[in-house]
């Protein structure tokens, strides 16, 4: 046994409609080979997967405090916030920041976005904005904006809410033409519907 061996058997698994077999065989090819970085890796990575989160969380302790890097705290911060520990997920966010990871930025932006902490998420926003981006991840980001400028025109019923909004969601467009968030968004905010944008809202957030 191997490592190419499990991880053949983890990307087959990916992409197989009934995986969870194969996910099992994968996971158990992992915990047969010696430790080391890349197994750890995957074997975390895989455990989500499975949904088996305290082995993940565990799995994930290991390798923050062996093989320490931007890209492991950023996927454990992505776990912890999945399962609402956001003072945890929070710590390991600004840790991979530090590290220099601009998709962290991203993604602690959006927790704070979900608790509501708009000035807060738009300042994490902006900082990744900054430098050279994709236009993907520059779509993502600025129609995330626009979504913090429609909920604070829902709630605090600023004109100028509104027209931000609308701003950020046509130029995520500009950049991406068929970005789905932004066009639903958009919608929703030109038709006016308070009960569509929470609830589109809510299935965003957990």
């Amino acid at each position: 046994m191997d490592f190419q061996h499990a991880y053949d058997l983890h990307v087959l698994a990916l992409e197989t409609p009934d995986k969870h077999y194969l996910l099992h065989q994968a996971k158990d090819a992992y915990m047969m080979l010696d430790p080391c970085e890349k197994v750890y890796i995957n074997l975390a990575s895989l455990l989500v997967k499975l949904e088996s989160y305290a082995d993940a969380v565990e799995i994930y302790e290991i390798i923050i405090k062996t093989y320490p890097s931007a890209s492991a705290f950023l996927n454990y911060g992505n776990l912890c916030y999945k399962l609402k520990e956001f003072k945890k997920s929070e710590e390991l966010f600004l840790e991979a920041i530090e590290r220099g990871s601009k998709k962290a930025l991203v993604n602690y932006g959006w927790q704070l976005h979900g608790l509501k902490q708009f000035h807060n998420a738009l300042f994490y926003y902006r900082l990744a904005l900054k430098g050279e981006n994709t236009l993907a991840f520059r779509a993502n980001v600025i129609s995330n904006i626009g979504m913090i400028y429609h909920e604070r025109f829902i709630t605090e019923h600023y004109e100028t809410h509104y027209h931000h909004a609308e701003a950020n969601y046509l130029q995520c467009l500009e950049l991406v033409e068929d970005y789905k968030d932004a066009e639903e968004m958009l919608s929703i905010l030109r038709s006016g519907s308070i009960a569509e944008f929470w609830a589109a809202r809510d299935a965003l957030f957990p």
